[in-house]
């Protein structure tokens, strides 16, 4: 039986909120019974319900009800952890992203003696580019942990860079394998198809991302321009996002806009249906922390393309689990496309070792224990 550990844990957002954190967070959480979380986030509408039980979790909703809450947060947050830390003696604080929640963590850290503080890093933006106000608030961050965990080797070094005496380990993002995994019934697949619009023999190019300048998107589309002419296919894009109608646009520019399917977001649960009926995803990003969706599309089964950028190449061997692109060269990705489309050995290579890296490493099974042992290491220290 694993000892019961009560931990205070803030975020700058959580469910109903769908992102790296929260996704991490609740896959954590539900994976550690005898684990118990109260979770502070900001509300940030009075919709939203200012305290809610999930089993082992208390959500604690924490401001006035809209965006203002995110810079409200390091105050209020203080005052209702303070509560809750009297009452239930937490035996660690745990933040995730060093940006208002840990301004919360800190205060909370202060007024709360020796109580250690572990920062989880997923930031996935360039670090070059960053304002020097926003450095300077994530380095001072950094330098007043206790330990720190990243999702990727990149973000790890980024972290030690900041302060070389933190104790940063690496435990990545997962993926629920057996829900991306389990293969879709041929019925759901063709049906789900068919309402796209896709015919039977389309070869299908996916991207799931929210669109952003980030996420390069403008460049999938200059490279599936150049497979068209080369391939029966279709471009799906899952996701949405404020560049939606600057892509759409794209689409009318290029000839294409009836072979590109722009889907919306999707419930996740069905987002392996999604991904099921492609041949091969592709994301040429600009950053990334690690690319959770391109683990999810490897669990799926499917042949991935990316940039040798942030934590990608943690899991991206060329190759091997998918072969490397050049985030800006839309020729260089349009080959990479097709060599997956027309070699089958290739594909088949890749989703098989790309599984086998998932299953074996990035299953949040897997990821959950991590982080147990962790915890149980630092409230021994």
């Amino acid at each position: 039986m694993k000892e019961n550990i009560r931990v205070l844990l803030f975020t700058t957002a959580f469910r109903p909120f769908i992102g790296g954190s929260e996704l991490a967070i609740e896959n954590i959480a539900k994976r550690l019974p005898n684990v118990f979380f109260d979770i502070l986030t900001p509300r940030y509408s009075l919709k939203l319900p200012a305290f809610e039980r999930l089993d082992n979790v208390h959500i604690w909703r924490i401001g006035i009800g809209n965006n203002k809450d995110k810079w409200l947060f390091p105050i209020l947050g203080v005052f209702k952890a303070m509560k809750l830390y009297r009452r239930e003696r937490h035996a660690l604080i745990h933040v995730y992203q060093a940006s208002h929640a840990a301004g919360a963590a800190l205060f909370a850290k202060f007024f709360i003696q020796n109580i250690p503080l572990i920062l989880t890093l997923q930031e996935g933006e360039d670090f070059k580019k960053q304002s020097r106000c926003k450095k300077d608030i994530r380095n001072f961050i950094i330098r007043r942990v206790d330990y720190a965990t990243a999702i990727s080797e990149y973000l790890q070094h980024f972290a030690v860079s900041v302060n070389d005496k933190l104790a940063v380990q690496v435990i990545p993002n997962g993926v629920d394998f057996k829900l991306f995994s389990t293969v879709i019934d041929d019925d759901k697949r063709h049906k789900l198809r068919s309402r796209l619009g896709i015919a039977p023999d389309d070869k299908v190019i996916i991207s799931v991302s929210r669109f952003v300048k980030k996420n390069n998107i403008e460049t999938v589309l200059k490279a599936f321009a150049e497979v068209v002419p080369r391939f029966h296919s279709k471009l799906l894009l899952v996701g949405d996002g404020p560049l939606r109608k600057e892509l759409k646009d794209m689409t009318e520019r290029f000839h294409i806009s009836d072979k590109v399917i722009f889907t919306g977001s999707v419930d996740y649960s069905v987002l392996p249906t999604y991904l099921q009926c492609a041949d091969v995803f592709v994301r040429p990003s600009l950053s990334e922390g690690l690319g959770t969706a391109f683990l999810e599309a490897m669990a799926a089964g499917l042949p991935i393309i990316g940039p040798s950028v942030g934590g990608i190449g943690d899991f991206l061997q060329d190759g091997e689990t998918g072969l490397f692109c050049v985030p800006l060269d839309y020729e260089n990705i349009a080959s990479k496309i097709s060599d997956i489309l027309k070699d089958d050995n290739l594909r088949s290579k890749l989703i098989h070792n790309g599984q086998e890296l998932i299953r074996s490493k990035y299953d949040w099974n897997v990821i959950a224990e991590k982080m147990h042992t962790l915890y149980s290491a630092t409230i021994r220290l």
